[in-house]
This record gives structure tokens, C-alpha cells and sequence, in this order.
């Protein structure tokens, strides 16, 4: 239960907190006017369109490119442990039996690898 809450914990603070922050901070960047009303900044009144345009969407390719990243790593470690358990298991059917011993079946399950 624990490992539970701490898994959620963690996805919430990794992946849904620093996207708000990040893209509010590039829209506040691109501010041109702010309303000041007694000294304190308040809300923009003229935005930097074609800049504002430019840096949200350079944002959304960096994070689409980086989870790009990351599915092609998990692809390839995947690949990489199905392979050496494969041949971990073509070595224990080859090892245990002779070759009077093997059956149609084994010949099929190392043919299908």
C-alpha cells in the first residue's frame, strides 16, 4: 500500500506539476504590457504572438521528443531481456534432453525462436 501512494506521489510530482509551471513561465516570458495596478504586476495585456507561438510549440516538441526518447530505451531494454531469457530457455531444453529424447513439440518451440 505504501509503494502504492509513493508510485502516485511520485507520477503526480514528475509528470503532471512541472508542465503547468514551465508552460506558464513561457507564456508570462512572452508578455509585452502588464497591468500594474498599485505598484503590483497584475494581468498582460499585450502578448508577443509569433514569439508565444514559437516557444509553446518548441516546448510541446521538446517533451514529445524526450518521451520519444525514453519509449525507444524501454523498447530496446526490452527486446535486450526477452532475447537472453529466450536463450536462457533454449539452453535448459537443450541441456536436460538428448536428442532421443526430443519431441516434435521442443523441435517446433526452437524452430518458432
Amino acid at each position: 500500500m505504501m509503494a502504492m501512494a509513493l508510485f502516485s506521489f511520485s507520477i503526480s510530482l514528475l509528470g503532471f506539476m512541472p508542465a503547468p509551471i514551465l508552460f506558464g513561465y513561457v507564456i508570462d516570458g512572452t508578455c509585452k504590457i502588464w497591468k500594474s495596478t498599485c505598484g503590483n504586476r497584475g494581468a498582460c495585456q499585450l502578448y508577443d504572438l509569433p514569439s508565444l507561438r514559437y516557444w509553446l510549440k518548441g516546448l510541446e516538441c521538446g517533451f514529445r521528443i524526450v518521451g520519444l526518447l525514453f519509449y525507444i530505451i524501454a523498447y530496446i531494454v526490452a527486446r535486450y531481456v526477452q532475447s537472453k531469457d529466450d536463450s536462457v530457455e533454449l539452453k535448459i531444453k537443450t541441456y536436460k534432453k538428448t536428442e532421443d529424447e526430443i519431441k516434435e513439440e521442443d523441435i517446433f518451440t526452437i524452430s518458432r525462436l
